[in-house]
């Protein structure tokens, strides 16, 4: 594979082939553009086009291979920060970025009428700010770019799920072949490099121009690269200064292990105890639910003992709803007689209710 690097970048030797337009896989309807990226290696008069791969300069993700599952297809992309080391080697790249994405939207303006999604009065300055950003810079909420802030960019990575040579290598130096003295290197297994700072020096190709409905975009993969070092990930604490004096106190770690050894030994207590619970019950007293037909009875039969001729007391004097203000529905001077007629009950039928002892009225003084 042949390749460029970033200091020796020079953006007129990048070509493009002729525009291709396919349908939108998945049967999703549609169409798209693309072209495919080329860098010439030979000369105006005598081109030699060969895949466009660029060697950056040696960057740090302090988070390694990342995965990211797009919510509405469920698709799963594998991508790493490349985050130039050199601050200087940072300003360098990302002023060629630049550079290349304007590039790009020159050729996207002089083949607008051919792609897909760009209309043919599309101006220029359009195409160069709906082209997707190469590399990023720290900004502000004005959009103003951050002093001191290092330039930097995600890249997409092959999982070889569609052919396993295509897949990104991370590749470390085992030694030197005595008989050739190139190196030998071997990949490193992705779960390693996840979650991991890793140091590297990758091999990005740019294969091609896209257009669909929703974005213009330079699509771009890492191919591989040379691991430099592998270290556990840098984690800032904004309580730096607290932790380093909880750190100075030789009794903190053996007051939180103590805290520790009760915590999980008050956990077991409640877990054995929620399953003796669960295997004999719960024994506490409770009151039986009351069976709806004896309330009947009691409440029958203790109405059939009851004065008859001052049973309508509460209902005495209302005539009408106007005058109850309680609405119309007679009350019955006699409970027991209502229960027993069934005109308007529902269920069974209560018959041979025992009755009370008559109770003697109360005598009122004159």
């Amino acid at each position: 594979m042949s390749k460029i690097n970033f200091k020796d970048f020079d953006v007129e030797r990048v070509t493009v082939e002729k525009v291709e337009t396919k349908p939108v896989p998945g049967n999703v309807g549609g169409l798209y553009s693309y072209m495919k990226l080329k860098y010439n290696v030979g000369t105006p008069e005598a081109p030699i086009k060969r895949p466009f791969v660029m060697e950056y300069p040696r960057c740090t993700s302090n988070r390694g291979i990342e995965m990211r599952i797009d919510e509405k297809s469920g698709k799963v992309s594998f991508s790493i920060q490349a985050r130039p080391d050199d601050p200087s080697e940072a300003e360098e790249l990302y002023e060629k970025m630049q550079l290349l994405k304007r590039k790009i939207s020159q050729f996207l303006y002089e083949n607008r009428v051919e792609m897909e999604h760009i209309r043919p009065t599309t101006s220029l300055e359009f195409i160069l700010e709906d082209l997707n950003n190469i590399m990023y810079v720290p900004t502000d909420k004005m959009g103003i770019r951050i002093s001191g802030g290092t330039p930097s960019m995600y890249l997409k990575l092959d999982d070889g799920k569609f052919d396993l040579k295509y897949k990104s290598q991370f590749l470390v130096v085992t030694g030197k072949n005595p008989k050739t003295g190139k190196p030998i290197t071997k990949p490193l297994e992705w779960d390693d490099l996840k979650e991991m700072r890793v140091s590297y020096t990758p091999l990005v190709n740019f294969f091609r121009i896209f257009s669909g409905q929703a974005f213009r975009s330079v699509q771009s993969k890492m191919s591989s690269c040379t691991v430099h070092e592998l270290t556990e990930p840098e984690i800032s604490n904004p309580q730096e200064a607290l932790a380093l004096e909880l750190a100075s106190n030789p009794d903190y770690m053996a007051q939180i292990e103590a805290g520790l050894k009760l915590a999980r030994e008050r956990a077991a207590a409640r877990a054995e105890e929620e399953n003796l619970e669960g295997f004999f019950g719960n024994h506490e007293n409770t009151s039986a639910p009351t069976d709806p037909l004896e309330m009947s009875k009691i409440v029958a039969g203790a109405t059939l003992g009851a004065d008859h001729s001052s049973s309508t007391s509460s209902t005495d004097g209302i005539k009408d709803k106007s005058e109850s203000g309680f609405g119309a529905v007679p009350v019955s001077s006699s409970f027991n007689d209502y229960m027993k007629s069934g005109s308007k009950i529902k269920g069974p039928k209560l018959t041979n209710i025992p009755s009370l002892p008559s109770v003697p009225s109360v005598r009122k003084d004159s």
